[in-house]
């Protein structure tokens, strides 16, 4: 792990989409993290303090949105791309205006637009 490499935290309870960016993201030296409940996340926030946040609206057991609420208790910093099959246009909205979601990707994640949305979440 390159200390002074982006930390970017893969919030999913699909184990393989997990790995699969985990793997691509490593790849392009970016210092990856995988959670795949809002537990195992926000204990790795607190202790790894990650720059960005891929989060994936629906848990098994929670909302995404719900453990963002419960970041922007703490962390207003952390960068967020929320990624999900829908997403309501409600839901969106509020991500967007409350929760300061930086983009919202749609799955199946397209992996060139996803590198340049994170590419974009470090620039902008």
């Amino acid at each position: 792990m390159n200390e002074n490499s982006p930390r970017i935290l893969v919030v999913d309870d699909e184990e393989t989409i997990c790995a699969a960016i985990k793997a691509l993201l490593t790849y392009k030296n970016y210092t990856v993290f995988t959670a795949p409940d809002s537990k195992t996340a926000l204990d790795i926030i607190k202790e790894r303090r990650p720059h960005l946040l891929l989060l994936d609206i629906c848990l098994e057991k929670e909302s995404g949105i719900d453990l963002l609420k419960t970041v922007r208790g703490f962390n207003n910093e952390i960068g967020v791309i929320m990624f999900s099959a829908s997403m309501p246009d409600s839901i969106m909205e509020q991500a967007f205006a409350e929760l300061k979601v930086k983009r919202f990707v749609p799955k199946p994640v397209n992996i060139p637009d996803l590198l340049e949305i994170i590419k974009e979440g470090f620039n902008g």
